[in-house]
């Protein structure tokens, strides 16, 4: 699932789902927002994390973290890019009256954001202390 959102800043989006096989799917989110010289960076956390500036993957310096990077290219922190998204309305397919939202467990460490009315996943977190 990916969401956007324009900011005065840019367009900033987050974007769920799983990798890995069928049998033992992992969830990861990623952050994109641009970067020096316009080009979108992503940083992804999941499976495998790592850092692309353009279709690049960037190496990360010892002594540095992909987050660090990511703030350093684009100005922001990850949890900025959340802090908009949890500010933008939640509109499911429910046509008329308010949506029945609710938190449900997905896989281990996985929540979703879900209308009970439709059954529409509007947000979803991942908490890797859960299966740790």
């Amino acid at each position: 699932m990916s969401e956007s959102i324009k900011t005065s800043r840019g367009t900033l989006s987050i974007t769920t789902g799983s990798e890995g096989p069928k049998h033992d799917p992992y969830g990861f989110i990623e952050y994109h927002a641009k970067g020096k010289g316009g080009k979108e960076v992503t940083l992804h956390q999941g499976l495998g994390d790592y850092l692309k500036v353009g279709q690049v993957r960037l190496e990360v310096p010892k002594g540095k973290s992909l987050t660090e990077v990511f703030k350093e290219e684009t100005g922001l922190d990850p949890h900025e890019i959340e802090r908009w998204h949890a500010k933008r309305p939640l509109r499911c397919k429910c046509k008329g009256g308010k949506p029945q939202l609710e938190w449900t467990p997905g896989y281990p460490g996985e929540h979703f954001l879900m209308c009970r009315k439709c059954g529409d996943i509007l947000d979803s977190t991942f908490n890797k202390s859960e299966i740790e």
